[in-house]
């Protein structure tokens, strides 16, 4: 196994020479022969692979150094292989006059700490003619390190070998899980447990993202929200009805109203409302016992007499308690139609004049097939029918 680097410290003759020199350090295991990807079964079930078998010197330059009285020949090979054989080839001009003797070293630290790895010693020859050594070619056959992971190595833009993974690992030496594949913890790959990463099975409303921790498998739970897979709600928390805050505090359940889903909506309701608007939300901070979100104001369908709501930059305010039970659930990034009172069914505010959403207020994540009914609404004038009650 050679790691970052390679040594080749030799005492050269004063003669050149051609002498190829072949380092058998591991058996050639043999390749797989299913015309299917070698890391794969027939039938897709993963199994453990060797990566292709490469010249692991070829474009790499080499550093030549003398050390008393040798030559040492650097080789950063920039990642870890398994090798199964180092060649040197001589250009020749007669025959070595003095032994020849080479050494193989190999250090995993960048050249930092390193150890034997082989040592040759080939017959000594004679020669009258005394000229410098000249080295024609340097190959090192093996194959990169991919962990049972990869059947494939190849260059990258600046010249390294990488793996190519598969079984939804990642990295260089497909050491690590690949993003969002983290329900268990990464194990190399072996002959008889081929041992892919798999999917985080994170709950889609209780868990914020796919995403889970590499190591134990747990998933990023959401305010009251706990378990593995984010599937459950913490003690003190029950299930709410909103898809953006599922668990809500026990004293929350009776406090918010109405119903944040499974909305029916009649021209009565709209029609006393204050506004009706579609806004999305881009930032929100915490002001004494309110949060002043900052809002852009897309569409206005609807607005009291004396509102000053336009369309554009605007603040919207949020009493902390409701926000805390989930209603209205708001969140940066995400676009709503907002129902509601601009003061609040309470009729106060941090200021005078502003617009206010608390838990009398409707917050529904904005659907587009909704404009067309409530801009039929906007342009009605007269009593309200009964008859007019359509479903968002």
């Amino acid at each position: 196994r050679l790691d970052d680097m390679m040594f080749l410290p030799f005492s050269p003759p004063p003669s050149t020479f051609l002498f190829p020199v072949f380092l058998l350090l591991l058996l050639l295991l043999p390749l797989w022969t299913s015309p299917h990807d070698p890391c794969y079964h027939p039938d897709g079930r993963p199994r453990h692979c060797l990566s292709e078998f490469i010249n692991a010197a070829y474009g790499v330059p080499v550093n030549a150094s003398p050390d008393t009285g040798d030559w040492v020949l650097t080789l950063p090979l920039g990642r870890r292989f398994e090798i199964t054989y180092i060649s040197l080839q001589f250009c020749h001009q007669g025959e070595p006059s003095d032994p020849i003797s080479i050494s193989v070293l190999k250090s995993m630290d960048y050249g930092q700490n390193v150890r034997n790895l082989q040592v040759l010693q080939p017959p000594a020859f004679m020669s009258p003619v005394r000229a410098p050594l000249a080295l024609s070619d340097l190959q090192v056959g093996g194959r990169c390190k991919c962990n049972g992971h990869a059947s494939k190595c190849r260059r990258d833009d600046a010249g390294h070998a990488v793996c190519i993974c598969e079984h939804h690992t990642a990295g260089p030496d497909c050491d690590v899980c690949e993003d969002f594949y983290f329900d268990r913890p990464w194990h190399r790959a072996t002959p008889t447990h081929p041992n892919p990463c798999v999917a985080c099975q994170c709950h889609p409303l209780g868990a914020v993202g796919r995403w889970c921790n590499q190591t134990s498998g747990q998933c990023l739970c959401r305010d009251g929200v706990t378990g593995l897979r984010c599937n459950r709600c913490a003690p003190g928390y029950k299930q709410g009805r909103s898809p953006l805050r599922p668990c809500i505090p026990e004293e929350c359940v009776s406090y918010c109203q109405p119903s944040q889903v499974k909305v029916r909506m009649n021209l009565e309701t709209y029609c006393l409302k204050d506004y009706v608007l579609k806004v999305q939300v881009k930032g929100m901070e915490r002001s004494g016992p309110w949060w002043q979100f900052s809002i852009s104001v897309q569409t206005v369908f609807r607005i009291g007499s004396t509102s000053r709501v336009r369309r554009g930059p605007q603040s919207l305010w949020v009493p902390d308690r409701d926000l805390g039970c989930g209603c209205p659930a708001l969140h940066v990034g995400r676009t709503f139609l907002l129902i509601g009172a601009e003061e609040g069914e309470r009729g106060w505010g941090p200021e005078e004049s502003r617009l206010v959403a608390d838990r009398s207020t409707l917050a529904l994540q904005w659907r587009e097939h909704w404009s067309p009914k409530l801009r039929g609404f906007r342009g009605y004038r007269g009593t309200f029918p009964a008859t007019i009650t359509p479903v968002f």
